[in-house]
């Protein structure tokens, strides 16, 4: 169903891939890109949010449960709060290196934090699982290419100045810290309307 190079969109591709074996064909399929459903949509049987980047979940979640029919399911997968630490951590040993703090990295979120979302929602069935993995990127500008890819950088403060330096420390402490490997922890939502 889902095809990709990038190792994180691959992993998250495959629990998703997983669930819905289960499913009972032909469905209607939505594919979420990331933005809130408008009321005005075409409902579906079954919406696949596959690690889009979203501020605040629960509007989403909400826009979702009013674009499924009855009985609908929604899969959605979110990074978890495990992902990237080793990436988030380089950076911050980096930052104090050079005297500063800048908040770099994405929002995640526990398993329990989205079930408590899901909670405020008005879905009847709910369940959240964790899964996670440990990727072997090479270096930094391999992760951060990689979210680039999966549109979820928006959260980086590139715009902060930064020299060569700074990333060449970011890039040390991650090998000889981390291996040169990041968790991808991938939390999944599946709720029935």
């Amino acid at each position: 169903m889902f095809k990709s190079d990038n190792t994180i969109k691959q992993f998250s591709s495959g629990i998703i891939e997983d669930i819905c074996q289960d499913i009972i064909q032909p469905i209607d399929l939505f594919i979420s890109s990331g933005r809130i459903l408008s009321q005005q949509c075409q409902p579906y049987n079954l919406i696949v949010d596959e690690l889009n980047l979203y501020d605040n979940l629960l509007p989403v979640i909400n826009s979702y449960y009013s674009q499924l029919k009855n009985q609908g399911i929604l899969i959605m997968n979110v990074l978890g709060g495990k992902s990237l630490y080793e990436l988030a951590d380089a950076m911050l040993r980096s930052d104090l290196i050079e005297n500063r703090f800048v908040a770099r990295m994405l929002p995640k979120i526990s398993a329990e934090g989205l079930l408590s979302l899901a909670n405020q929602s008005q879905f009847r069935y709910k369940s959240v699982m964790s899964n996670s993995t440990a990727v072997n990127c090479g270096s930094v500008s391999a992760v951060i290419q990689s979210l680039r890819e999966l549109k979820l950088t928006r959260n980086l403060s590139y715009n902060q100045p930064t020299s060569r330096s700074y990333w060449q420390s970011v890039q040390e402490i991650f090998s000889s810290l981390y291996n040169s490997s990041v968790t991808i922890e991938i939390i999944t939502l599946l709720a029935s309307k």
